[in-house]
């Protein structure tokens, strides 16, 4: 089944089959490490993703059980953590690249796009070679599965999501506007992750009002996106202040594409600002009693 809550599904029962088909998908991605480990590390990382922002939709109704399946996906990610970080850098710069290919520092966008691509497949090796890493993270998962098949809920129905849904758009509007008070690489990826979780509970929803909220998800997951290459772009941006890939081109050189990164950079922020402002126009009250209107229309 789909990451939604189904119609006329009980929001305990809803929740606790999203988790479990979320753990049990990254269980499978990671039994194909050896043929993918870019896919298989990719697939199993977005999952714990998933599961924490399903846990967090209904946080206020599991109570103490959200921080220990909160902790336990978010450990097992960081357990696989490294070559899809490595990787993310690396298909962000190939894509600049391949839109700046006409520009003046070619030379130098080639040299630091081959450095990060044999980084990029270095660290995927490496992470499927620790097996310990890999088995932990299963472990956890494991884990994740006996705490979530338990899983008690305080409320049912829309009590139990309207808090949760609030409290994550509410922070994603004031990240956005400290971002854009404060545009700074940290400020901006704050934002990116709480406009993640705002994108993965409309996903969550979208089933109260598919032909409404498909298309806003849609628009979140664009501004994420942007966000989203926005802080690789910073990151990319430091490794070359820092030395780390100094030896790749010369100076100049390095100094041509820093420039080009950081306007690219630049350009992000600004379509994700421009997209906040649309996104995050309604006040917290009125984009949760809008949700939920759509959600107790569809059960009737």
């Amino acid at each position: 089944m789909s990451y939604r809550l189904e119609r006329d599904e009980p929001v305990g029962f809803g929740i606790r089959r999203v988790i479990l088909e979320q753990v049990d998908g990254a269980i499978e991605s990671l039994g194909t490490l050896d043929d993918d480990p870019a896919g298989a590390i990719h697939d199993a990382r977005k999952r714990t993703k998933m599961i924490r922002a399903a846990a967090r939709l209904v946080r206020d109704a599991i109570g103490d059980d959200y921080a220990a399946i909160n902790a336990t996906a978010r450990d097992a990610a960081r357990e696989l953590a490294g070559a899809r970080d490595a990787s993310a850098l690396a298909a962000t710069f190939r894509d600049l690249h391949e839109q700046r290919r006409d520009s003046s520092d070619h030379a130098g966008m080639v040299a630091v796009a081959s450095a990060l691509d044999a980084r990029g497949r270095a660290a995927e090796q490496a992470v499927a070679e620790r097996l310990p890493h890999v088995e932990r993270a299963r472990t956890l998962l494991d884990q994740l599965r006996d705490r979530t098949t338990g899983l008690a809920f305080g409320d049912e129905g829309w009590d139990a999501i309207e808090p949760g849904l609030a409290r994550t758009y509410r922070r994603g509007r004031r990240a956005m506007r400290a971002a854009r008070t404060h545009p700074t690489g940290a400020n901006f990826h704050e934002w990116r992750k709480r406009a993640k979780y705002t994108r993965h509970h409309l996903d969550l929803l979208a089933g109260a009002a598919p032909g409404l909220l498909v298309p806003l998800e849609d628009e979140f997951h664009r501004l994420t996106d942007a966000l989203g290459d926005a802080h690789d772009l910073h990151v990319l941006a430091g490794q070359l202040t820092d030395g780390s890939l100094a030896a790749v081109a010369s100076d100049r050189e390095l100094r041509d594409v820093l420039a080009t990164i950081e306007r690219a950079r630049r350009e992000r922020e600004l379509e994700a600002i421009g997209l906040g402002r649309l996104l995050y126009a309604e006040p917290t009250g009125r984009f949760t009693d809008r949700l939920g209107r759509y959600r107790a229309a569809r059960a009737r």
